[in-house]
């Protein structure tokens, strides 16, 4: 929810999309978004107070966006809910792996797989991933195997290392 004029009130899922995520979780002091979507979290009651939201990704605030503002034609039933989550600065060594999911917990045997390059996490390209990468991560980790593995897992972190280049 947003505050306008003293009064909380909700956000409408109209345009909204990953940037105007990105600002809502810098204006609430994350650093990252994980993931936005229509409902998450329940519905709002009362006011909606933004609508057809418009943000480059760079503002501070979703008041420093363009869009509507004060009025909407939503329905609670089309709020948008955000997850956010913190930056992890957690140090590493180069080449040590580690599964990675937004709640910053890495010991529930799942998550994104992270490779460690220049003493920062990055996230692994899915590009050729099999089940066989997956068993083999796992093992290195000291699992014995790997039940399954799942590319677009819905997780995003930072960025990611390919071919010698940061994405």
């Amino acid at each position: 929810e947003v505050c306008y004029n003293n009064e909380w009130g909700t956000v409408c899922d109209d345009y909204f999309d990953s940037n105007d995520a990105r600002v809502a979780c810098t204006q609430l002091g994350y650093y990252y978004h994980y993931t936005y979507s229509t409902g998450f979290g329940g519905y709002g009651v009362g006011s909606i107070w933004m609508d057809n939201m418009g943000c480059s990704g760079s503002e501070l605030s979703l008041f420093d966006c363009p869009g509507i503002i004060g009025s909407s034609s939503c329905s609670h039933y089309e709020d948008i809910g955000v997850r956010c989550y913190s930056r992890d600065f957690s140090s590493c060594s180069n080449g040590e792996i580690r599964l990675w999911n937004p709640y910053n917990t890495t010991s529930s045997g799942e998550g994104v797989l992270q490779t460690c390059k220049s003493g920062q996490w990055y996230s692994t390209c899915d590009r050729y991933a099999n089940c066989y990468t997956a068993k083999t991560a796992c093992k290195q980790l000291g699992y014995e195997g790997a039940l399954y593995y799942r590319t677009n897992g819905g997780y995003y972190y930072g960025y990611y290392y390919y071919n010698d280049n940061y994405y």
